[in-house]
């Protein structure tokens, strides 16, 4: 069960379902089951958290409950204040298919998921949430066969990297910069710039 794994490693929680839904009742006779009192408490003292999905951004009358972590969610609560009217609840055809509006409400509104993903981060250690972006871009670059020139290399490209006042005149390398001004080069300890030359796995060249 995913709320036991959950709860057995220390992470926050929310689960969502309507506010009158029969598996509210399902979940607590689960929690119960595992006869564990740690898990009891800990499920039992997560916090309910109701609100009318029009106050997110829905267009429709819908009362949802978010069963999370104490102090996180809370202040998502709110029910409609009526200064608006709501999408009627129908069917609709869409090109040769029928749409039941309550499928589409199921998704979350773009506004409601941005404000429990604010909600989650001003409750982030500092630092995290930036780590956690520039780890994110890293991983789709990955995951699109490309690497980022900050991301580790599984496999270098050279054996070894070297630098020399002069190229090697023989062996299978790359200059990878020559010695400049700029102050991008690698300088030796009396301040002269030298060639930076990656050495592939197949030859040494001798410096």
């Amino acid at each position: 069960m995913y709320c036991f794994l959950i709860f057995s490693v220390g992470l926050w929680v929310s689960l969502e379902n309507p506010e009158r839904s029969w598996l509210w009742a399902i979940l607590a006779m689960l929690v119960k089951q595992q006869n564990n009192a740690d898990y009891a408490t800990w499920n039992f003292n997560l916090v309910d958290t109701t609100f009318d999905a029009c106050q997110h951004g829905s267009l429709f009358a819908k009362t949802a409950s978010l069963k999370g972590t104490p102090g996180i969610f809370d202040h998502l609560a709110g029910r409609c204040n009526g200064d608006h009217e709501h999408a009627k609840w129908q069917v609709q055809k869409l090109n040769s298919s029928w749409v039941f509006n309550t499928a589409a409400e199921a998704e979350y509104t773009k506004l409601l998921a941005q404000r429990m993903v604010d909600a989650v981060a001003v409750q982030l250690p500092s630092g995290l949430l930036d780590f956690t972006r520039r780890q994110f871009r890293l991983d789709l670059l990955q995951q699109a066969d490309k690497q980022h020139r900050l991301a580790q290399q599984l496999i270098p490209e050279y054996r070894e990297i070297l630098f020399a006042n002069t190229p090697p005149l023989t062996g299978a390398f790359k200059v990878l910069s020559e010695p400049s001004t700029a102050g991008d080069n690698y300088k030796g300890p009396t301040g002269e710039t030298k060639y930076k030359i990656g050495f592939n796995f197949f030859t040494h060249g001798a410096l």
